[in-house]
């Protein structure tokens, strides 16, 4: 169960590099270009530690991550400036529970291992929903149907999402390091092309990408790149990607732990002002989900 515990880190990493975040403006167009091939960047070396996995569809999989995650990101935006970062944050949970059907339903065998224990099944079902009604409940948003209808194209992409990252792991054979280095290079790379094309179709000059400013708060993404990693990895041995989906959220914890113990890192109070009965769902949950799928 290692990969519990890669999980858990990448979420701390994770806090840390949004409360980082918070601190370094990036414009939306420049931060995307700069995520994409920065992250690249720092994992071209490690192409080379291992020879390179010999299957066509690890490629195609990988290019399609860039795609969704590049299209994810572009709509998430506009749905941020149109309904506010708090309604996106509210509904985007839902993937969770698509994503452990659409993985149950691929995979017939754990599917099966489900119906041979029921208990099991419906404690597992339970946390996750537990989780993703605590995450959508404990700020009290308000949210319109017609802003569920425009969120709907963005939470069914995000289970696709979680779902290729699942698929594409498994085709690691002897190194799983190097497995993720090349599949999160091939994403990032085409998250990076298609946000420059972008860039420049705005009419935007890509010279004002390189600035030195830029350059500087550039090597904030190696926290992503680590989050990245660990994630990927975790996804393989997870049963279900949905059970990574749901551990990842802790980051949600640690950004309160941080923002308020952490005084000497100057990090922004976070606004976590929420539901404290909700607070104390999602903790139960996911103790519930990570004791039950250890058995």
């Amino acid at each position: 169960m290692m990969w519990i515990l890669y999980i858990l880190l990448a979420a701390m990493i994770a806090a840390f590099y949004t409360l980082t975040a918070q601190n370094i403006k990036f414009s939306a167009n420049v931060f995307m270009v700069y995520r994409g091939f920065v992250v690249s960047l720092f994992l071209a070396p490690f192409l080379f530690y291992k020879p390179v996995i010999f299957s066509y569809p690890f490629y195609l999989i990988s290019v399609l991550q860039g795609f969704i995650i590049a299209y994810v990101d572009f709509v998430a935006f506009k749905l941020n400036q149109k309904y506010g970062s708090e309604v996106v944050s509210a509904i985007t949970p839902f993937s969770v529970v698509l994503t452990f059907f659409v993985w149950c339903f691929l995979d017939t065998g754990l599917l099966s291992e489900y119906f041979r224990n029921p208990k099991q099944f419906c404690l597992i079902l339970i946390a996750i929903c537990g989780v993703v009604l605590s995450l959508t409940k404990y700020q009290k948003v308000q949210y319109t149907r017609e802003a569920f209808v425009f969120m709907l194209p963005v939470v069914v992409l995000s289970s696709v999402l979680a779902v290729l990252n699942k698929k594409v792991m498994l085709y690691s054979t002897d190194n799983l390091f190097c497995c993720a280095c090349q599949n999160v290079f091939i994403f990032c790379f085409v998250v990076g092309i298609i946000h420059l094309w972008l860039y420049k179709r705005n009419n935007k000059n890509i010279k004002k990408l390189l600035t030195a400013e830029n350059l500087q708060k550039s090597s904030m993404f190696v926290l992503l790149l680590c989050v990245m990693i660990l994630k990927q990895i975790a996804m393989h041995d997870a049963l279900n990607p949905a059970y990574v989906s749901c551990l990842f959220y802790t980051m949600i914890l640690w950004v309160m732990f941080f923002s308020r113990f952490i005084v000497c890192l100057k990090f922004k109070k976070a606004d976590m002002q929420g539901s404290r009965k909700w607070k104390i769902v999602f903790v139960a949950s996911i103790a519930l989900l990570v004791s039950v799928i250890q058995k």
